[in-house]
């Protein structure tokens, strides 16, 4: 009898697919390259057993570990050619194909050979995200995974700390963030969330499971014979198990973002008079971003003036409010990234 279940088993997906750690405000990720294949999934295999490994299940603690495989990575681990092959075509390419870098705008000064890591010699196989909830806790669990559970299987390429930026919920440019942050069903509570409309099917972030278009995203799969019974069997693929149920595609990229330069561009460029300069260059990068930096919808606030909180900084459209971005600019961030009831050129409500 086929084995497939659409509910979530969380204790079998990384906590960052589902959500962020957030009372862990120090984070370190590290890339690396597989230099010994067996005692990288001894130590792989090692780190799961101590729990350090956190899923949605199990995600509190002083410390937290999500690991990230690239195909190099499976390659050099042992994955076989034909199960590799049924990985989307974006992965198997990876940012440094030709194409792919075309597509992302990678050329001239972003080319890849100006990369830091990622491509030629600095490729990555594997990414381990610490998170900890001191300094101290993560300097002393990553300096114990590397010398001890990682000695002599892998080589470091790059080490890269973040900075616990956590005031007030704002990100680096002073914008307040976190509003429009997804709510994935059958692992949030429906009592955080006041509109049901911010509930999206796993399927949208997880593999196995339906999308908000009610279907399944393709996933890598292996054939029944393989004798991996204790997988899903796959929803697309007829004889085969899902591989990549509970997982997901991720992409890494380290940018490099002015916010100074960002602000003497917003002064430079909002000028009609040297009077109020500063209250101009807020309003000119609001209307980059869509929202005040305090969270207020352009759509409902163009002017800044009327305060708004809770659920309504998002309950908002585009088309009844807005239709013609005299409000909310059609290129503002939010507009792009969320076109919510704006979906067509041609859409009339």
């Amino acid at each position: 009898m086929a084995k497939s279940s659409s509910r979530l088993t969380i204790d079998d997906i990384q906590t960052i697919l589902l959500s962020g750690f957030g009372s862990l405000y120090f984070a370190r990720f590290i890339l690396l390259k597989i230099t010994d294949a067996d005692k990288t999934k001894k130590g792989i295999v090692e780190l799961l057993k101590s729990g350090m490994v956190k899923t949605g299940k199990d995600s509190k603690g002083p410390i937290a570990l999500n690991i990230a495989v690239t195909k190099t990575g499976l390659e050099t681990l042992g994955l076989s050619q034909d199960v590799l092959s049924t990985f989307s075509r974006e992965f198997l390419e990876g940012m440094v194909a030709d194409e792919r870098s075309t597509l992302l705008g990678d050329f001239g000064p972003n080319d890849p050979k100006n990369w830091n890591w990622g491509a030629g010699d600095n490729q990555i196989d594997l990414l381990f995200m610490f998170y900890a909830d001191s300094a101290a806790t993560l300097n002393t669990t990553v300096d114990q995974v590397q010398t001890e559970t990682l000695s002599g299987a892998v080589d470091i390429i790059s080490s890269l700390d973040t900075y616990p930026f956590n005031y007030k919920r704002k990100e680096h440019f002073g914008f307040a963030d976190g509003i429009s942050q997804p709510l994935i069903k059958g692992f949030h509570s429906k009592e955080k969330c006041s509109n049901p409309h911010d509930f999206i099917n796993p399927g949208e972030f997880i593999l196995g499971y339906k999308n908000e278009y009610d279907n399944y995203s393709p996933s890598p799969y292996v054939k029944n014979n393989m004798g991996l019974q204790d997988l899903d069997d796959s929803p697309i693929e007829k004889n085969c198990k899902d591989l990549g149920k509970n997982g997901s595609y991720m992409v890494f990229r380290q940018m490099k973002q002015d916010v100074k330069k960002f602000w003497e561009y917003q002064c430079s460029n909002s000028r009609e008079n040297a009077a109020g300069r500063s209250e101009k260059a807020i309003k000119l990068a609001s209307k980059m971003v869509g929202r005040w930096p305090d969270g207020q919808p352009l759509v409902l606030d163009p002017n800044g003036a009327a305060p708004i909180s809770g659920a309504a900084l998002n309950n908002f459209g585009f088309i009844q409010e807005d239709e013609y971005g005299v409000k909310c600019p059609f290129g503002a961030h939010i507009r792009r990234t969320n076109p919510r009831d704006h979906t067509h050129p041609n859409s009339t409500g």
